[in-house]
């Protein structure tokens, strides 16, 4: 038994080095950058060689048979003469492979060139001859760090080479820069801010070490423009020491102007608080989003008098202030060119903790709010082109398959890089299947004719609202991950190329096409069940809560105006029929994605099978629920509609009454699992995903009372309660 056992071992090993493991040593210099020392530990792993056959030599030499070369930089006459072309003439960070006599020479443009090169481990590994040469066709990738504790690993996967991170400046003391508002903070306080500003340099000191030792630059992320929630006791100190600063908040407004904006003190403040970030966090750059909390929009008579009241003008101040201070020190500024949303009303907390009805202003996303050129065009036209502006790649934010953003390529001279947001909102927080690569390859595509190869793309990746998800690991939405960093660096790739290089390593050569047929068929499904018509859901994808929170939510993807997509507002029951054909397509979708399934799990692990089956199971139920809503929903509005010409429909109220009762019936199917159980993309239990909040997208049945309890207003006037 014990010389069968070796036999196979030795026929394994075998078959191993015949197909990949054609290399037993990997050579860096002494003196290499800590990039590619990381990459040489990675490539000897992935070829399942020892890490004691890393050899570490003064002087790069042409490989010999068996090894593989790692350097980056000018090549000297005899690398370049192994090679047989000048390595320096790759674009951008990008590098080369070249294989000859059972030997193999990696040369990166500069050090992280080699931690790409492991990344595309895959893409290389087969080869024995010629060269292989990878370079991204976007100068700029940036990632935010999300829960990544590795950023070297990060820098692997995702080819990016900018990591950001959102750190929040409740830090800042002024104590240098304005000693009259630091002696104004209470000495408790004082000792507070100081120990937080303490901790967070040392936390972003070692982020930027972990980024220069891969090689790549850290941006500090700064949210917003209110200083009340960016630093309560600094804002208390600030009111003391100049107690008229103070602008004056625009009637149930969501922006609760915490400075004027006609005032220059205010301006010196902010100067000063970005200058202090920008120290404390030791970023190479920084990145900077003004919508969402915002905190400037005054409307006092001197605002108004001259202007400062209206955000075009704001936004050119305050990003010309925070140039001053990135360009003091050559650093560069990345401004996500974004806003809130479709201007709406919404119950919010005010300052005194209590609910109030407030109006989010939204500006700059097109239609009733205003174009993006009106809010963005003063930043564009007058500030110095070394600003990069970043703009979403679509027009709404929180819902599948939105409208383009009609921004991109409008930035003239500023370099602009286009963003994704792939965090799971309105894809079941990535507890469904949520794929979005057709969606990824034809907007970026669309980009890079536009803004050309000197732009960038942008990823923000994870899943809103789940403790312990790493989508990195997602076996079912990693693919969206994967094909960003594809077409990043080729924008010509295949759709089809994507998945089969992203599925054959997770699911074997039998499995994959059948999963990917599979996950395929889950992007238009996901784009029917949450984005009827092509219209919004809940930011979430819960179900909203009421008919009035489905209204606003109807707008708020800025199709609502367009005169293609007015006529599927029109109440009537053609309308109605529509989201019901929409609405049976997803659930056909659904269905062919369980035959799929069934077709690949002879190949599959038992744990892959049983994940993706539950996960699909999530969708159609969902689904279901919320066809029976939105349907319902469709109904009411023509109910709404009869009622006003002094009319109704007793049918439309009769099948509401049976998706009432069919919702109550299947609300209990939704989010089925037992907690003890671990998938791929979670480094907890199902039990534990979420932290205080267990799986699932919320409950139906609010939505349904109401729209159940209004429609029969409108009906019962004309048939008697009795009806």
């Amino acid at each position: 038994m014990k010389k069968i056992s070796v036999l196979i071992y030795f026929l394994v090993a075998g078959f191993v080095s015949l197909n990949a493991q054609q290399y037993n040593y990997v050579v860096i210099k002494k003196d290499a950058h800590p990039a590619i020392k990381s990459a040489a530990k990675i490539i000897a792993e992935k070829f399942q060689i020892p890490l004691a056959h890393i050899k570490e030599v003064d002087k790069i030499d042409n490989p010999k048979t068996g090894e593989i070369v790692l350097d980056c930089g000018n090549p000297s006459p005899s690398e370049r003469q192994f090679i047989g072309q000048n390595p320096a003439e790759t674009k951008f960070d990008g590098y080369l492979v070249r294989f000859k006599n059972g030997g193999a020479m990696i040369i990166g443009k500069r050090p992280r060139s080699l931690l790409y090169a492991a990344g595309d481990f895959n893409g290389w590994k087969e080869k024995h001859s010629g060269i292989y040469i990878r370079q991204p066709d976007f100068k700029i990738r940036d990632v935010n760090l999300g829960g990544n504790d590795n950023i070297t690993q990060l820098i692997v996967k995702t080819g990016a080479n900018i990591v950001f991170q959102n750190i929040h400046p409740n830090f800042i003391t002024l104590k240098n820069s304005f000693p009259q508002i630091y002696n104004n903070i209470a000495r408790q306080d004082q000792q507070r801010l100081l120990i937080q500003e303490n901790r967070a340099g040392l936390f972003a000191a070692k982020l930027a070490k972990e980024c220069h030792d891969a090689d790549v630059d850290f941006y500090p992320f700064l949210y917003g423009n209110d200083i009340v929630k960016w630093s309560p006791i600094l804002a208390k100190a600030i009111y003391k020491t100049y107690p008229n600063i103070e602008g004056k908040r625009a009637v149930s407004s969501w922006e609760k102007a915490t400075l004027n904006p006609s005032l220059n003190i205010t301006w010196d403040i902010i100067h000063a608080i970005v200058d202090e970030y920008m120290q404390t966090m030791h970023g190479d750059g920084m990145m900077a989003t003004f919508w969402d909390d915002y905190g400037l929009y005054s409307q006092d008579s001197l605002s108004v008098a001259n202007g400062m009241n209206l955000f075009d003008n704001e936004l050119q101040k305050i990003v010309g202030v925070y140039d001053d201070v990135l360009s003091k020190d050559k650093k560069p500024l990345i401004i996500r060119t974004w806003s809130s949303g479709r201007a709406h009303w919404v119950p919010l907390r005010n300052n005194r903790n209590q609910i109030e009805l407030q109006f989010v202003h939204a500006p700059g996303y097109g239609g009733f709010s205003g174009s993006r050129l009106d809010t963005w065009g003063k930043v564009i036209d007058s500030l110095p082109s070394r600003i990069i502006l970043q703009t979403k790649a679509y027009m709404s934010d929180c819902f599948p398959a939105a409208r383009d953003n009609t921004l991109i390529g409008k930035t003239k001279s500023h370099p602009q890089i286009i963003e994704y947001q792939m965090t799971g909102q309105t894809t079941g927080l990535y507890f469904l299947p949520a794929v979005n690569v057709n969606y990824t390859d034809s907007t970026i595509k669309r980009a890079h004719r536009i803004i050309g190869e000197n732009s960038g793309t942008s990823l923000f990746y994870g899943a809103t609202h789940q403790a312990h998800y790493n989508l990195l690991n997602d076996i079912a939405n990693s693919v969206n991950l994967f094909a960003w960093k594809e077409l990043s660096w080729n924008v010509n790739t295949s759709v089809d190329a994507i998945w089969s290089a992203w599925a054959t390593p997770i699911y074997g050569e039998k499995a994959a096409p059948y999963i990917i047929h599979a996950l395929e068929l889950s992007e238009p499904a996901v784009n029917k069940v949450f984005s009827t018509l092509g219209f919004g859901w809940e930011t979430n994808s819960g179900f909203p809560g009421s008919i009035a929170r489905r209204e606003v939510l109807l707008m708020y993807t800025n199709r609502f105006y367009l005169p293609e997509y007015q006529h599927y507002l029109l109440p009537n029951k053609e309308n109605i029929q529509r989201v019901i054909q929409e609405k049976e397509e997803a659930l056909s979708d659904i269905d062919s994605m369980f035959i799929y399934l069934n077709k690949a799990k002879p190949y599959l692990k038992a744990g892959q099978y049983e994940e993706l089956y539950t996960r699909f199971n999530w969708l159609k139920y969902v689904a279901i629920e919320n066809k029976l809503v939105e349907v319902s929903y469709w109904r009411f509005r023509y109910l709404r509609y009869l009622y006003s010409l002094r009319t109704t429909d007793i049918a439309e109220m009769k099948a509401i009454d049976t998706a009432y009762k069919q919702a109550t019936y299947y609300k209990d199917s939704l989010f089925q699992y037992a907690p003890q159980t671990r998938f791929s993309g979670y480094d907890g239990k199902l039990g534990e995903v979420g932290g205080r909040r267990r799986i699932g997208l919320g409950n139906p049945m609010s939505i349904m009372n109401d729209i159940e309890k209004q429609s029969k207003q409108f009906v019962v006037e004309f048939t008697g309660p009795e009806n």
